[in-house]
């Protein structure tokens, strides 16, 4: 895992530097590309999480370097911001905005999965570990489940008020589905739209969904709703997998 964590971080900081060097803006702000200068910023992501990788490697994995390495990863995830966005209209046909900004993106959220994975490393149980028998989250857990999926609820309320035919915040669903249509949102988007059920909202459901498997015992074997895949152990590298 060190290895693969210091050859992304020697990508990202050349993809970084590779950028700053020509002027070719990373980050936008909507439509607004940002400072080009930004790149440096990368370039500076990266390089640092080379340098850790490689303390790492020499002297183990030292609480400071842990620290450190979960700072980088934070600087990543902010790096990887407007990736959901990427996927959500590349999904739906209808293109990313930028292909530069979106390769931004992907990369560091690369990174932030093989820090995180890099600065956990040696957490992990040894093989004759014992394993435990699936369990579910404390209350105090689970009641910070149900404010977080409560968060989702306005939003889809939102949505089916468009679909209904209503108006939200002064504007009415044929507004949105005009919006959707000049950006050039895809014949699915679109249907998926009319009716409510965007992008957006099915990927609110998916997160709600990834939620209670964080605190709910099927987050380490699959429940028997999920068919044939009930029973199962979870992957280690799916979310819903227990640490």
């Amino acid at each position: 895992m060190g290895r693969a964590t210091t050859a992304w971080a020697v990508v990202y900081a050349g993809f970084g530097l590779a950028c700053a060097l020509s002027g070719t803006p990373l980050f936008y702000l909507g439509s607004e590309p940002g400072p080009s200068g930004l790149g440096w910023g990368v370039a500076g992501v990266g390089a640092l999480a080379a340098l850790a990788c490689g303390a790492v490697a020499r002297y183990g994995l030292q609480p400071a370097l842990r620290v450190l390495l979960w700072v980088v990863c934070v600087l990543a995830g902010m790096a990887a911001f407007g990736l959901l966005m990427d996927v959500i209209t590349l999904v739906f046909g209808q293109g990313v905005d930028n292909g530069v900004a979106a390769a931004n993106h992907a990369l560091a959220a690369a990174g932030v999965l093989l820090l995180a994975a890099t600065a956990r490393s040696v957490r992990r149980p040894p093989a004759a570990a014992v394993v435990r028998a699936p369990s579910a989250a404390s209350g105090p857990v689970q009641l910070a489940a149900c404010v977080g999926t409560a968060a989702f609820l306005p939003y889809a309320a939102m949505k089916l008020i468009w679909a209904s035919g209503g108006t939200f915040a002064g504007m009415t669903g044929e507004e949105m589905l005009a919006i959707s249509k000049r950006n050039g949102a895809s014949g699915i988007w679109l249907t998926l739209e009319s009716w409510g059920l965007d992008g957006t909202v099915l990927l609110a459901a998916l997160g709600a969904f990834l939620l209670w498997g964080l605190v709910r015992p099927w987050r380490q074997v699959f429940p028997r709703w999920a068919l044939w895949l009930r029973g199962r152990r979870v992957p280690r590298w799916l979310p819903l997998a227990r640490p």
